[in-house]
C-alpha cells in the first residue's frame, strides 16, 4: 500500500526527483518567475530543504541540504528537481478563456482567473501581490475519467516553499489525502 502511495505521488508530479522531467522551453510568465526565484535561491549560503509528505495519518519528512553541493549550477538543477511542477506549468494559454477578477485594496491585490467549464484541467489560478511584490500562486487542477478524480491545489509561495495537496478518488480504493509541503530554511527563513 504504501509503494502505491509514493506511486501516485510520482505520477501527479511528474516526479520530484533528480531524474524529473525538466520543460526544455521554459515560456509560460509564471514558470519564468519561479525560475528567477530558484536562480536567487541557488545564491544564498545555508540553504536546506525541508519536505514533508502526509498521506492520511502518517506523516514523513526529509531534509536536503543545499549548501553542501560546490557549484550554484548544482545548486539550481537541485532546486529545479524539486520544484519541477511549477515549472511545467503552462497556464498563459489557459487563462485566456477563463473569468478574471481583481481584488486589491491597502497594497493588497489578488487576480483570480476562474474557469466556468467545470471538466476543464485548470480550474482556478490567483496572483497574489502586496505592495506590489509577488507572494505567491495558487491553482488549482481537476482531473475526470473513469480511473480517476482528482482535484490538485497548488500554492507556490516565492523564497519559502510550496505547499500541494491532492485529493483522489479511485475505483480500486477509498478516497485519500495527500499533503505535500516544501520549506525553504536559509538565511531569510530561519526557523
Amino acid at each position: 500500500m504504501r509503494f502505491l502511495h509514493l506511486i501516485i505521488i510520482g505520477l501527479v508530479f511528474g516526479g520530484c526527483s533528480s531524474d524529473a522531467q525538466l520543460p526544455e522551453n521554459i515560456t509560460d510568465g509564471y514558470a519564468i518567475n519561479v525560475i528567477k526565484d530558484l536562480e536567487s535561491m541557488s545564491k544564498q549560503s545555508r540553504l536546506t530543504l525541508v519536505r514533508s509528505v502526509a498521506i492520511g495519518e502518517k506523516i514523513e519528512s526529509t531534509e536536503m541540504v543545499i549548501d553542501t553541493m560546490k557549484s550554484k549550477a548544482a545548486k539550481l538543477e537541485a532546486l529545479k528537481s524539486e520544484y519541477v511542477a511549477f515549472l511545467n506549468i503552462q497556464t498563459e494559454t489557459l487563462l485566456k478563456n477563463m473569468n478574471l477578477t481583481v481584488d486589491s485594496g491597502g497594497g493588497y491585490e489578488s487576480r483570480n482567473y476562474s474557469n466556468k467549464d467545470t471538466t476543464a484541467f485548470l480550474q482556478e489560478f490567483k496572483i497574489i501581490k502586496s505592495r506590489g511584490q509577488l507572494q505567491g500562486y495558487f491553482w488549482k487542477t481537476r482531473q475526470r475519467n473513469w480511473l480517476v478524480d482528482r482535484d490538485i491545489e497548488n500554492f507556490y509561495l516565492p523564497q519559502k516553499g510550496y505547499v500541494t495537496q491532492i485529493i483522489e478518488n479511485t475505483w480500486w480504493k477509498s478516497p485519500e489525502r495527500i499533503n505535500i509541503q516544501l520549506e525553504v530554511l536559509g538565511p531569510q527563513n530561519a526557523r
